[in-house]
């Protein structure tokens, strides 16, 4: 009688994990991101001597089930306007400049991909 409760008990815990695990996607998508580019419109952008600013926009190509984007600068450098797939970034001081864009969907999926950019004076 042991044997067959444990068996029982067994059968069912097995049941639910499957159960659960099988679980439809609410979201609708296949559940991965294609990021298919980033591009800066200027990879070489000009301090304006009035402004003292550099900027240009960024544009992130991507498809999947409800993006959205996380903006970054290697050393935090520059400032961010906007978001979702278009942003402007702007900088004050002349060097290379590493810019991450991270696309997430809805299954927390997520890809990256980096841009370069330069100002000068």
């Amino acid at each position: 009688m042991k044997k067959i409760i444990i068996l029982s008990v067994v059968i069912i815990a097995v049941a639910a994990t499957s159960f659960i695990s099988c679980k439809k996607d609410k979201s609708g998508g296949t559940g991965t991101i294609n990021f298919v580019s980033l591009v800066a419109r200027d990879s070489v952008i000009k301090i304006d001597s009035t402004t003292k600013l550099a900027s240009t926009q960024i544009i992130a190509t991507a498809t999947g089930s409800n993006l959205s984007y996380t903006w970054s600068s290697e050393g935090g450098w520059g400032t961010f306007y906007g978001s979702g797939s278009t942003i402007v970034w702007s900088i004050c001081h002349a060097s290379t400049f590493k810019i991450t864009c991270t696309v997430k969907d809805d299954s927390n999926n997520s890809a990256s991909k980096d841009v370069y950019i330069r100002s000068k004076n």
